[in-house]
């Protein structure tokens, strides 16, 4: 299991989640990466360098997932699955973490219609935001994959004006109908 720490970015089940390579290889210890190894990402508090991390440094809540491709240009991706609680975290002389978890269950609250309007209404936005980038006709695949709305919220997390703390307190509902209506209220 590699253990991804990451500060300021949208995690949440149910999503894809992209990852540089060498960002991978560093939280491995610098072993190669492959396809299904499974990989649990966790978020810091601060934005600290990753030698003066500690085991404090992380909110209590993490998501497991497991990659699902390693491609050419340097990127892998990440599906990831499910929530995961943090009991210990142990930070190693080689900078690995190694965590005692738990899987977080999530109150599915959200009736399946529901999700699927809110989640075309999320795609039309994303598209409408792509249009105004360089990206506009290259990111209409990667819309199309949003399937979910923790998957939307992931997607467009670059783009959010929101900080760590918030992006932590949409992972921390367990509610997804909740989750759902923290992340429409950060675009």
């Amino acid at each position: 299991m590699i253990v991804v720490p990451v500060y300021n970015m949208a995690a949440a089940p149910n999503a894809t989640l992209f990852f540089q390579l060498e960002q991978l290889k560093r939280s491995a210890g610098g072993k190669g990466i492959s396809a299904h190894e499974k990989v649990v990402v966790i978020i810091a508090k601060e934005n600290e360098n990753v030698m003066d991390l500690t085991e404090d440094s992380f909110y209590p809540i993490g998501v497991a997932g497991v990659i699902t491709e390693v491609n050419g240009q340097g990127f892998a991706i990440v599906r990831a699955q499910y929530r995961v609680n943090i009991e210990s975290v142990q930070i190693n002389a080689d900078h690995t973490i190694e965590l005692t978890l738990s899987r977080r269950r999530d109150i599915e609250d959200l009736p399946e219609a529901e999700e699927r309007g809110k989640v075309k209404d999320l795609q039309e936005e994303m598209r409408r935001f792509a249009d105004t980038t360089n990206f506009g006709e290259a990111a209409e695949y990667f819309i199309d994959q949003v399937d979910s709305v923790e998957a939307a919220f992931c997607a467009m997390g670059p783009a959010l004006d929101i900080g760590n703390e918030e992006r932590y307190a949409i992972l921390e509902e367990d509610g997804r109908a909740k989750r759902a209506e923290r992340s429409e209220k950060t675009r």
